[in-house]
């Protein structure tokens, strides 16, 4: 079962799976569990430019520095 529709507004954001690394394309072929709603009534460009940036820093700071929640507090 899916859950988009043709015509949906999806993003993806492919950081290096499979040792791809991301796409310039208007329409491609991808892995359903690789893609995400656009928000409804979001701009496509300001959305990914926000989410890709969170990412990034996500990347970052967690997979890169190992900074972890200081959870004994």
């Amino acid at each position: 079962m899916t859950s988009f529709r043709s015509g949906d507004s999806v993003w993806a954001n492919n950081q290096g799976y499979a040792g791809r690394q991301g796409t310039f394309a208007e329409y491609c072929s991808i892995d359903e569990s690789l893609l995400y709603h656009l928000p409804a009534n979001s701009d496509p460009a300001q959305t990914v430019i926000v989410v890709h940036s969170a990412l990034t820093a996500v990347v970052g700071l967690c997979f890169r520095a190992h900074l972890k929640a200081n959870l004994s507090s």
